[in-house]
Formats: structure tokens, C-alpha cells, sequence
């Protein structure tokens, strides 16, 4: 019998540990202890079971998870964005990275008090990062999102927003 969709509760699922696999071979002569039905087609763990198949899920969750995660501690995402992980708050923020040279350049052209609305207005958007959409959306479909050509778009609408602006005035 293979069960899909879950560790019938004796572990917590997550996406990152969605790799892990456990085969359980119970024989026929257990079916009426683990409730399981002529089709096979569900089961009931008894008690006494639950306890010890607990112990051994810790392991293949950890490398399922080790798969997603290592390649050593990330502290930058890119170079637009920096990951700030506190252990001991065991907080995660996503901040837009200060040590971006487009951004610095950025920064020395621009007068004075522009550069406190850009600083304020990036400060805004890291903080409205869209993050439980984009975890559903990579969970989902992550093969539908496409980040290609979004500077395109991005720039056709600001520009379409300040030339009507300009119009208007």
C-alpha cells in the first residue's frame, strides 16, 4: 500500500521536506491490528507503533531538507537583496541590500531629498514583499513564474504613469 499526501500526523509537513520517503512493509497476518481494509486502501496506525515510527521520520525529513538548503550558510539572496537570519529572535527579514553598486550609483546623483523618498520607498517595499503569495506560487507552480521580462513591463508602466501625469498637469 503506498499512502501519499502527508506523515498521518506523526510528523509536520513542509515544503521542504516533501523528498522524504519512509517504506513500512507490514504483513498480511497485521492487517486487523492496523485496521487496514481488503482493498488495502487505508490503515490505522495502533499506538504503539505511532511512537517508534516517530524516531525514524526525524532522519529522512532532515535530508530532504539538507537537499533544499545546503550549499552553506546564505547570507545574500543576490545582489539586491540580503537575508537576515536571527537565531537567537529565529527571525527572517529580507531586506534590499545596501551594497548594491546600481543602488549607490543611484544614490550620488540624486539630490538630497530624493534620495530619502528612494531610501524610504525601497524600505516600503522590502517590508510588502508579497511573501505568502509567492510561497503559495512556489509550492504550486514554481515553473509558471517568470522574471524575465518584468524590468520591461515595470519601466513601460512608470513611464505611461508619468507622462500621463505630466499631461494631466
Amino acid at each position: 500500500m503506498i499512502n501519499a499526501g502527508g506523515w498521518l500526523g506523526l510528523a509536520k509537513t513542509s515544503q521542504l521536506g516533501a523528498l522524504a520517503r519512509v517504506e513500512v512493509n507490514v504483513p498480511s497476518s497485521l492487517d486487523q491490528e492496523w485496521a487496514t481494509d481488503v482493498k488495502k486502501a487505508s490503515l490505522q496506525l495502533p499506538p504503539r507503533i505511532k511512537k517508534e515510527l516517530r524516531k525514524f521520520l526525524s532522519d529522512p525529513i532532515k535530508r530532504s531538507k539538507r537537499v533544499y538548503t545546503y550549499r552553506g550558510k546564505q547570507d545574500q539572496a543576490n545582489k539586491y537583496w540580503d537575508i537576515q537570519e536571527n537565531e537567537n529572535d529565529k527571525t527572517i527579514s529580507y531586506q534590499i541590500s545596501p551594497e548594491n553598486d546600481f543602488l549607490t550609483d543611484i544614490c550620488r546623483v540624486i539630490p538630497k531629498e530624493q534620495k530619502s523618498q528612494l531610501i524610504k520607498y525601497l524600505g516600503q517595499l522590502a517590508e510588502n514583499l508579497p511573501l505568502n503569495h509567492i510561497y503559495q506560487k512556489m509550492s504550486e507552480s514554481p515553473r509558471d513564474i517568470d522574471q524575465e521580462n518584468v524590468t520591461d513591463a515595470l519601466l513601460e508602466a512608470i513611464m505611461s504613469r508619468v507622462f500621463e501625469e505630466e499631461v494631466n498637469e
